[in-house]
């Protein structure tokens, strides 16, 4: 009878054990899954489709404690699909199922360029909102062979032909990003409708 309750007495010790064991590692877990100190928005770009686990880790440990704690945490709850192409901000101090949310909408500029803008006038506006430089933008007006204009002619600058209207942009993006939707626009709302 000795030899048996010893049994059960280790066996039970181990139980005990093991289940400390799951609870350390639970708590432990749940700690770095704790939402950091509130502070400034973190601002991340992905070019292409990006796995949640880059992202956290792109985020940096103002946002995210543990990016592989978090990623896994998503997982666990079917919530880790790829982040998309974008530019996204995240601030400090948000749980992760927040901070998946926010992985899930991308930061959109909507600027409107007015008619009577010439490329200087709109290059500041869109420098001051964000969306890109103006040094770059305008050196792109001026050359107009480094952008895919897609004109039947071959323009000396852009100026005049940058369609003005109300757009949605990525903050900080190419100047490239911005002339070439422009002069889409112009294609479509002007050259479409010219007579042959």
């Amino acid at each position: 009878m000795g030899r048996a309750s010893l049994g059960c007495g280790v066996v039970a010790l181990a139980v005990l054990g093991g289940g400390a064991y799951v609870l350390l590692g639970k708590a432990r877990q749940a700690s770095l899954l704790e939402p950091t100190a509130p502070g400034p928005a973190k601002r991340v770009r992905f070019a292409e489709s990006t796995d949640l686990l880059t992202a956290f880790r792109a985020l940096g440990p103002t946002v995210v404690r543990d990016p592989e704690a978090a990623a896994d945490w998503a997982r666990e709850r079917d919530r880790s699909d790829p982040v998309k192409p974008g530019t996204y901000d995240v601030p400090g101090g948000l749980p992760i199922g927040r901070i998946i949310d926010r992985l899930r909408v991308p930061v959109v500029l909507k600027v409107r360029i007015p008619e009577t803008n010439w490329a200087r006038r709109t290059a500041r506006l869109l420098e001051k909102n964000g969306v890109t430089s103006a040094d770059d933008y305008l050196a792109l007006v001026a050359d107009p062979a480094k952008v895919d204009h897609g004109l039947p002619w071959r323009p000396k600058t852009l100026e005049g032909l940058l369609f003005p209207d109300t757009y949605e942009f990525a903050p900080d993006g190419p100047a490239k990003a911005v002339v070439e939707e422009q002069l889409a626009a112009f294609r479509k709302k002007i050259l479409a409708r010219a007579p042959e």
